[in-house]
């Protein structure tokens, strides 16, 4: 074996020595500290291809010490609401900070049960300030300005104001007449500079007390008096009683768009007046009445945009009606706006500060309620007087309510009828809310069908005791059944519906009050729930019940007011597997959001306890709470198939004062040029209007608006 040569060798270790670094390149190097390491080199940042301009350094983010850990706090919301009229209370999570603040305020008040505080007004703008300053991760839900400023200046209570002495003003007349409450709620409106809600209970005066308060601003006229058609005569008639020194040629009762519109009192109903609103803004009345003010609830209809501006722009203003919000807080709005100068919310500030405002894919909706304490709060102190029947029980007297449960066998009289009846219902819970509603509309029409036979057994029975009745029933077959039954018997009544002339429905009053022989009166719930005085009854009885709660307590009133000297009894008659088990507990759910916003003092509670029970119920307990309605269903349009078509004759309810050649309803003659006002309801401008409160933009249940029936 040859010797290799000393050049050789070398050579191989050369090689040997190169192959091992190529192989601890290839193989992971072992970690090692930043401080074994040289720093990394960053490349160069080419500019942009787009840009010319160089590049921006890296900014350099400061270092997060404790003064900086608010900004990475969740926040909070701390709301401020009313608690009285001289103090707020403030609902916000624990906050130790706030807590330590809390205490340095001196007119602090901590309730352990709710764990709430309260401070007194004067605090409010200073707690405001210290909380933004040392507490900057909270929100704030503040009371609106219009709410805070009709408290100004209050520290240890309401408001106090001096007595008035008005009797001289408004004549000896109506002084001597007026009842202790009345005379409060006069001195209320005057101190509030004639704009003013009078929102008392159906039935304590409301008319009276705004004549007597148009009297005192007599100055002030031309008067205009806004209301329902079939209260025009009996406005006319209560300003001749009230006021003598008026004359027949003072008052003008506008019957048809070719009458003038001077006079120093005009009466107008709320459908003609959205006609002629540019007439009524040319003469610029210096006081203004809406009766059944309620009707203004929804502001994009005829009668609120004809109406509302009046209002505003007149001196003095008074709205009536007992039952300013018949369903929702959403319907106060326009009836403040309109009195109210300073009241600059927006419909949705007071939508979300009042009603839970909510957004939604079809806009706002404002169909539920919030903070009615306050709103209660604010309408007292600046607007609104309520007193409930309650608040003067010493001058009327007491109204029960019984639920009758009728017999099973009597409603299920149709076999065919109300095996379909039990089929559609069984498949209502089943289906999705808008169909749900739209599937219970035709049931309602069903459910009063179904009842009729039990329905005419029970008027029957009551009739043997020989005391007047009232009767309100909803859709025509059932009003034509009933009196059908009552002429078979032989029982005088008198009928009033929707076909019912406005200036035949006082006749027919009369006769009823007056006509010892006439025991019942068949009313529809919604063309007779308002404007008739019918105290010769003692007993109420509805044959259907109705949607609306407010329309229902209307209607109870038409009896429960002053002049009424007996026990008034109110039975609502029921049927078990009908639509009336989806009906009750939401009328109950509706009543419930009014009484706690101070707007409706009835409730429907003690009827569902009373459950009056005899031949017509072989089950003892009502079942009506095993579904509730998540929101407002809407009944039929009143179409003619729901009313009569034909004029009441003179053998069913002609006045006994009243010709034979006036039975029928008076007519005005019809013109391209002028419209017809004989009565019936103001609904006309909302039929097919959008449910506004629900969804300011879409809706696809709007054929189903219940404004038809206020």
């Amino acid at each position: 074996m040859s010797r290799l040569s000393q050049e050789q060798l070398e050579r191989i270790r050369e090689n040997k020595r190169k192959a091992q670094e190529r192989l601890a390149r290839k193989r992971p190097l072992p970690q090692a500290s930043s401080t074994d390491l040289p720093p990394l080199k960053q490349p160069p940042i080419k500019p942009s291809f787009y840009s010319s301009a160089p590049p921006r350094p890296p900014v350099k983010k400061p270092p997060v010490g404790p003064q900086d850990k608010v900004l990475f706090k969740k926040r909070i919301t701390a709301s401020f609401i009313l608690k009285d009229a001289s103090h707020f209370k403030v609902l916000v999570p624990y906050e130790p900070t706030l807590i330590d603040l809390f205490k340095t305020i001196k007119s602090r008040s901590y309730d352990a049960s709710t764990q709430v505080w309260s401070f007194a007004l004067q605090d409010y703008q200073k707690l405001i300030k210290e909380m933004r300053e040392r507490v900057p991760h909270v929100q704030f839900d503040l009371i609106p300005k219009p709410v805070l400023d009709a408290f100004h200046g209050n520290k240890g209570g309401a408001k106090k104001t001096t007595p008035i002495n008005y009797k001289d003003r408004i004549g000896s007349h109506i002084y001597s007449t007026l009842m202790d409450f009345q005379k409060e709620g006069i001195e209320y409106i005057i101190q509030r500079q004639g704009r003013c809600l009078l929102a008392d209970d159906m039935g304590l005066g409301k008319t009276i007390q705004a004549i007597a308060v148009a009297s005192y601003y007599r100055s002030d006229w031309p008067l205009l008096v806004v209301c329902p058609s079939s209260l025009k005569i009996s406005w006319a008639e209560a300003f001749q009683r009230w006021i003598p020194s008026l004359s027949k040629k003072d008052i003008n009762v506008i019957m048809t768009m070719k009458c003038p519109t001077k006079g120093l009192v005009t009466i107008i109903s709320y459908d003609l007046l959205s006609k002629m609103s540019k007439q009524f803004k040319e003469m610029g009345p210096g006081f203004v009445i809406a009766d059944e003010s309620h009707f203004l609830k929804n502001y994009k209809t005829a009668r609120s945009k004809a109406t509302v501006p009046l209002i505003k722009k007149a001196k003095r203003a008074l709205l009536l009606s007992g039952t300013p919000a018949l369903s929702r807080p959403i319907e106060l709005y326009t009836q403040i706006a309109s009195l109210d100068k300073q009241f600059t919310l927006s419909i949705i500030d007071y939508g979300k500060r009042y009603c839970s405002g909510a957004q939604n894919k079809f806009g706002w909706d404002f169909s539920g309620s919030s903070n009615m304490s306050e709103l209660q709060l604010f309408m007292e102190q600046k607007l609104m007087i309520r007193r409930l029947k309650i608040d003067v029980l010493d001058q009327l007297p007491s109204k029960q309510r019984q639920t009758v449960l009728l017999d099973p066998s009597m409603t299920k009289g149709r076999a065919k009828e109300w095996k379909e009846l039990q089929t559609e219902l069984s498949k209502v819970p089943t289906l999705d809310k808008k169909t749900r509603k739209a599937a219970l509309l035709p049931l309602f029409s069903k459910t009063g069908l179904m009842k009729l036979p039990a329905v005419k057994d029970y008027i029957i029975d009551q009739l043997q005791g020989d005391r007047k009745l009232l009767v309100f029933a909803h859709h025509k077959q059932v009003m034509d059944g009933i009196c059908q039954s009552l002429r078979d018997k032989k029982y005088p009544f008198v009928r009033i519906d929707g076909n019912t002339a406005s200036e035949l429905r006082q006749q027919y009053c009369d006769r009823f009050q007056h006509d010892t022989k006439c025991l019942v009166a068949v009313l529809s719930i919604t063309a007779a729930n308002t404007g008739l005085t019918l105290t010769a009854a003692s007993c109420v009885i509805f044959a259907e019940l109705f949607w609306n709660p407010g329309v229902l307590v209307q209607a109870e009133d038409r009896v429960y007011r002053i002049g009424q000297h007996n026990s008034v009894n109110i039975y609502y008659l029921v049927a078990q597997d009908t639509a009336d088990d989806y009906i009750w507990p939401m009328v109950r759910r509706k009543l419930k959001v009014l009484n706690e916003a101070g707007l409706a003092g009835e409730d429907f509670t003690s009827s569902e306890n009373a459950t009056h029970v005899q031949k017509f119920a072989s089950d003892p307990q009502l079942k009506l709470d095993d579904w509730f309605i998540e929101d407002e269903l809407k009944p039929e349009p009143m179409e003619d198939k729901y009313f009569s078509s034909t004029p009441p004759t003179a053998d069913d309810h002609t006045p006994c004062h009243a010709s034979s050649s006036s039975t029928g309803s008076t007519k005005y003659k019809d013109s391209d040029d002028e419209i017809q006002d004989v009565g019936g309801d103001d609904n006309s401008d909302e039929e097919n209007e959008e449910k506004w409160f629900e969804s300011l933009n879409e809706n696809d249940l709007s054929a189903f608006f219940d404004d038809d029936f206020d």
